[in-house]
């Protein structure tokens, strides 16, 4: 079965768009890490992120009792669990969004440009 023209376009315009922002996302990687190391910036953030797992496992544990259906142990247990995920979880973005942040930043500008040229294939500007 042959695709229509439009759709292996599209598809191949979607491939170079992932593609540059899979570019983009190594070159903000590689000028975040200018300043620290990998390994160096994943502790630092695994450290700050310990209180906020703390607040989440007592909320989490705090919010199960409250229910109050009869299954406190149990229910205490896994909402503490879940609640130090979630806190954990934040944590870890928050203490990394340096990172984060730079590598957003080098894949959206990557997608944009590969955008533009894309537009400008398709709308050629003749000056003459």
């Amino acid at each position: 079965m042959k695709l229509h023209p439009a759709i292996t376009d599209n598809l191949a315009f979607g491939k170079r768009l992932v593609g540059s922002g899979i570019q983009g996302v190594g070159a903000g990687t590689r000028s975040a890490l200018d300043e620290e190391a990998l390994p160096e910036t994943i502790r630092r953030a695994a450290k700050e992120a310990g209180v906020p797992a703390i607040i989440g496992a007592a909320v989490g544990a705090a919010a199960s009792l409250w229910r109050g259906d009869g299954k406190a142990p149990r229910a205490a247990a896994i909402g503490g669990l879940v609640g130090a995920a979630l806190g954990f979880s934040a944590g870890m973005l928050w203490g990394s969004r340096n990172l984060t942040g730079a590598m957003v930043k080098g894949a959206m500008k990557n997608v944009n440009a590969a955008r533009d040229q894309h537009w400008l294939e398709q709308h050629p500007i003749n000056y003459a």
